[in-house]
């Protein structure tokens, strides 16, 4: 019997969970999510007992959720059977990145299509990827020791 439970299901799953978090995110109106970088902002800030401004929080948030993306669909990647994975698992984060800026330019109320954006998710998600791909190689060295 074939189990369900394995570890590109769970890679796969966080990535998806992963995804849609960035969905939910960029779909939030201007004034919502103004707000919630506000308040994480100020979060931030006295807990951290830092000065960092909102468009600061906003790139890290940018850079971090994509990050994690990467890291989640090169492992994935890793598990599946196709050449070039670390290409494709970077074409799959580059994609969603575009996609969801041209979700925010013609379905979003006040939020717009923005290059340095764009920048941001695709460095996270290059450094994610290649962190997952070294995990990946790394796995593989140790399993064949």
């Amino acid at each position: 019997m074939k189990t369900i439970f394995n570890l590109k299901n769970l890679y796969l799953v966080l990535a998806v969970i992963c995804a849609a978090v960035i969905f939910m995110l960029s779909a939030q109106d201007a004034p919502t999510s103004e707000a919630l970088s506000r308040g994480v902002t100020k979060a931030v800030n006295e807990h951290a007992k830092s000065g960092l401004s909102d468009e600061t929080v906003r790139s890290i948030a940018h850079f971090s959720l994509f990050f994690l993306l990467g890291v989640f669909v090169s492992l994935f990647c890793g598990k599946c059977k196709f050449r070039f994975k670390f290409l494709w698992a970077f074409a799959v984060c580059v994609l969603y990145a575009v996609t969801d800026e041209i979700h925010q330019e013609f379905f979003v109320d006040g939020r717009a299509f923005e290059l340095i954006d764009l920048a941001k998710d695709w460095s996270g998600s290059l450094i994610g990827v290649l962190i997952g791909s070294r995990i990946n190689k790394i796995v593989i060295h140790m399993r064949q020791r």
